[in-house]
């Protein structure tokens, strides 16, 4: 009678189980909601950019703040924040802390100019709302000069070494200063030759 009586309690406490888990979830799910910051911050410019020290130029970082249905939210503060030693930089008016508001897009950027030390580096970047905050890192580095190839200089690049694999003299010119006051810019010039010979720009 006994394991009777504890296989019917079995079925109940199954049949209590099956249906509760829906109402459960519901709970859960809205318990999560609650716990899970109001906003998110999505990087949209600026990660893993090169600062050029020489010319004192940085990509400016650009983030936007979504709410939980991943809309764009406006009016949020953001906050941006730069090392405080080594590689680093400065914001409009000087330090290495800035706070920007969310435009109507949602999104907030910072301007700044590097400094003279050269290196990896992140761009700290944060928000609150209700006691609850969110931040990301934005990965960044200066360096001593960009080695950016445009698509001119690439094109010019085949066409050089298409030039020499035909046997036409490439020469690559400079600014001659000495040349009977006939100054030439900086460049590359191909012409008929032989032997596919190129010429490095002279003194």
């Amino acid at each position: 009678m006994k394991w009777i009586d504890k296989r019917a309690a079995l079925a109940v406490a199954c049949t209590v189980l099956l249906a509760a888990p829906p109402a459960q979830m519901r709970a859960l799910a809205q318990t999560q909601q609650q716990d899970a910051p109001l906003y998110k911050l999505v990087i949209l410019r600026g990660e893993n950019a090169q600062n050029n020290i020489k010319k004192g130029r940085a990509t400016r970082p650009v983030v936007e703040v979504r709410d939980r249905n991943n809309k764009p939210v406006a009016g949020v503060a953001v906050v941006f924040a730069l090392p405080t030693s080594g590689p680093s930089g400065t914001f409009v008016g000087g330090g290495q802390m800035t706070t920007v508001t969310t435009n109507n897009l949602g999104q907030a950027s910072a301007s700044f100019t590097p400094n003279q030390v050269p290196g990896q580096y992140n761009i700290n970047v944060s928000t609150s709302s209700g006691g609850q905050s969110v931040a990301v890192q934005i990965a960044t580095a200066n360096v001593l000069a960009t080695a950016a190839v445009t698509a001119t200089t690439l094109a010019v690049i085949l066409g050089v070494v298409a030039a020499a694999g035909v046997g036409t003299a490439v020469a690559l010119t400079g600014g001659d200063n000495n040349n009977g006051g006939n100054n030439q810019p900086g460049g590359i010039r191909i012409g008929v030759g032989a032997g596919g010979t190129v010429t490095p720009p002279r003194p």
